[in-house]
């Protein structure tokens, strides 16, 4: 027969717990440890009497010292000694580990056997505390229902929770917490015990635990382990001033300990993201929308498609959506549109209220400023980026100017590196942004454009005696307007001499080729009579051209998503498609070579003159708008936002946003020279290149005397 968790551990720790009044408390206390076997793992429960006044005290004690008399101690201090004096008069008669356990804790079952065993996984290891309700670094609440604090109601759905978490790993912590403190034996090597100038009490183990760092020993907390803490008025009312005399103290003789806490606090939220599997019951997202007061581009559509994705999971509960706008009339078009909406603008959030209103900040947009990201997320726990994709990072002809260029290039990676993590539309966005923004792939997730605000129809392809074929979309030059009508010209018309072209879509300012399909359309009157070019269009106007066309051109070369063909085909309109980029994988019928070649002509060929050819290709694309109809997008989000919340903050973000943002100097900087150092070693030399320039310009001008 499997022996259980406890069986399978070897006795060898001490238990010594402190008592000094408190007879409700004590006695929960000892009922945890005692009823049902004393945990196997415990070799002595030294039981420490420290002369209290409640006589029922006594009694209660040597009930249990006569129920278990070879495991259990009973101490009675003749005179009070104070806890601290107390615990060390103890420790300097037991040798080995010790679990530094206070009266008013109830502790769950094989509590001493899994940190024993944790603690044998870590060789450095000085000091180990449990999870708790009321333990600062240790703090956890309710894994189901994030927000809401532990009580004693809910311990049984803790210790389950715990016992699923066996063996889960302990991250480091900055001290150990004293309500429940397992000493390891290689750490009282070192430090015999308190340093009794902290009597009576408050700040002792935070001292000890800096003493074993300075020896190169580690503090960490047990995450498979729950001890629940009661707390309350201990030393009455001197507790507030010991509480501020220690803590100077630990100042004085650690004077990074301040730096570090907070630091620590930085990276880890309230309640602490220490075990990355709670789950939340709602999540609070700052949703920037300022790029929907343009007029519908695939970023706005993205945007919508979003709060179609949280609207459900919002009415529930799960979500709090606040959507951040910068001008009123957009505010008040978009929040007719969507009343569920908490629709704000950017004036309205209250500076002092900064960290933490908001779990989520989710930018979509990345043609945004550093400065305006450095603020905003402030406001936020995570700050979260959709990437559509590297069109503008790769391609230099959409900028009036090299240096322009560049600094788009920058402010990307500058970004990407501020971020907890990057969303990307397709796999191809994917490794796009894990190969050129050399961003860890731990902190890239799929999340594809979601479809589920395309109902497909029971519209048949369109048929053989429509006259036109539809291009949709910019006029930039991946979109491959002037060699789509090339192919038109020579393979279309020959094919289909009565069949015309419309062309449906804005200008860009740069890097477009409305000048190139003008002279094309200047120097061949043929071809300019077969093709009409509509300019930006309406959703009702485009809808209706899908519904006439005999299909839609789509020969871009370089898609992070490419949504035209899906649209296209909800009206009935198949779409021939370039196969490069998101379609590379598509069948031939569906993706061509987007130039005249032989493959090219023989797809186009079948597809004009061969109406279940066009047929196959609709039933591919809305094929895949109903196995995108399959997902749960809302619930992937959320899942998506619990992982990020779950795990410590990017703390890259903070320290680029201190160089970035304030002078290179060590007295004004957030962190220390040493902490900039160890953490811009996770960030791409290019990046850290950016980062150091601005950081050297700032330098300058402050030591020339100029204002930044």
């Amino acid at each position: 027969m499997a022996k259980s968790l406890a069986e399978s551990v070897d006795p060898g720790v001490t238990v010594l717990l402190p008592i000094y009044n408190g007879f409700e408390s004590v006695r929960s206390c000892l009922a945890s440890l005692v009823d049902g076997g004393i945990d196997p793992s415990i070799s002595k429960l030294i039981l420490v009497d420290d002369a209290s006044t409640d006589i029922r005290i006594k009694s209660l004690l040597v009930s249990y010292k006569v129920d278990y008399p070879c495991q259990i101690v009973l101490i009675e201090n003749p005179v009070n000694l104070g806890y601290l004096r107390s615990v060390n008069a103890s420790l300097a008669n037991i040798s080995g580990p010790v679990i530094l356990l206070n009266s008013d804790t109830i502790v769950c079952p094989d509590w001493a056997t899994r940190l024993v065993r944790g603690a044998r996984r870590y060789s450095r290891l000085g000091m180990l505390t449990p999870l708790s309700n009321n333990a600062t670094f240790s703090t956890v609440q309710l894994p189901f229902d994030l927000g809401s604090d532990v009580e004693l109601e809910n311990l049984p759905v803790i210790h389950e929770w715990v016992a699923s978490r066996l063996g889960a790993p302990y991250p480091l912590a900055p001290t150990g917490m004293g309500f429940c403190l397992l000493i390891t034996e290689l750490a009282r090597s070192l430090v015999e015990g308190f340093d009794e100038l902290f009597s009576p009490g408050y700040e002792e183990e935070n001292d000890m635990a800096q003493k074993l760092r300075s020896y190169g020993l580690q503090c960490r907390i047990a995450t498979d382990v729950f001890v629940y803490h009661k707390g309350g008025d201990s030393f009455g009312a001197l507790k507030k001033g010991l509480q501020q005399h220690h803590y100077r103290l630990i100042q004085s003789r650690h004077p990074s300990y301040d730096s570090m806490i907070r630091e620590w606090f930085y990276r880890l939220d309230y309640p602490f993201s220490l075990t990355g599997s709670v789950d939340r019951r709602s999540i609070k997202v700052l949703l920037d929308c300022e790029v929907m007061r343009q007029s519908m581009t695939g970023v706005v559509r993205y945007i919508l498609t979003l709060l179609d994705c949280f609207e459900p999971y919002a009415k529930s509960g799960r979500f709090e959506i606040t959507a951040l706008l910068t001008d009123q009339k957009t505010r008040d078009f978009w929040k007719n549109q969507y009343p569920w909406i908490k629709w704000i603008l950017e004036s309205e959030l209250d500076p002092i209220d900064l960290y933490p209103g908001y779990d989520i900040y989710h930018l979509v947009n990345a043609n945004i400023s550093i400065d305006r990201v450095l603020v905003m997320r402030r406001y936020a726990s995570r700050l979260v980026i959709t990437l559509h994709d590297l069109i503008a990072y790769e391609n230099p002809s959409y900028f009036e100017s090299g240096p322009e260029y560049v600094a788009y290039r920058h402010r990307l990676r500058l970004l990407v590196a501020l971020s907890d993590v990057v969303l990307t539309i397709s796999s191809q966005t994917l490794s796009d942004v894990v190969e050129q923004l050399e961003l860890p792939e731990r902190r890239c997730k799929l999340f594809p454009n979601p479809l589920l605000h395309l109902k497909p129809t029971s519209l048949p392809c369109s048929a053989d005696e429509s006259q036109y074929c539809l291009i949709v979309g910019t006029d930039f030059r991946h979109k491959h307007v002037p060699v789509t009508l090339e192919i038109f010209r020579d393979l279309v018309l020959p094919i289909r001499p009565g069949m015309r072209l419309r062309i449906a879509g804005p200008r860009v300012e740069s890097g477009g080729t409305s000048h190139v399909i003008q002279a094309m359309l200047r120097e061949d009157r043929e071809l300019a009579a077969a093709v009409e070019i509509l300019g930006p269009v309406s959703d009702e106007r485009l809808y209706d051209l899908y519904q006439g066309a005999a299909f839609c051109f789509y020969l871009s070369l370089h898609e992070g998503f490419g949504y035209i063909p899906y649209e296209a085909a909800v009206y009935g309109c198949p779409t021939l498609v370039a196969n490069t980029s998101v379609y590379s994988g598509c069948p031939e019928s569906v993706a061509v070579p987007p130039f005249d070649c032989p493959q090219t002509k023989q797809a186009l060929t079948n597809f004009l003159l061969d109406s279940s050819a066009r047929q196959a290709n609709l039933d591919f694309w809305l094929n895949r708008i109903y196995s995108d109809h399959q997902r749960d997008p809302g619930a992937e989000l959320f899942e998506i936002y619990q992982d990020v919340l779950g795990a410590p903050r990017n703390y890259v973000s903070q320290t680029l946003a201190d160089v970035v943002a304030s002078p290179v100097d060590g007295a004004n900087s957030i962190l220390a020279q040493s902490d900039l150092k160890r953490a811009v070693r996770s960030l791409s030399r290019r990046v850290l290149l950016a980062a150091r320039r601005k950081a050297r310009a700032r330098l300058q001008r402050l030591t020339s005397g100029k204002s930044p």
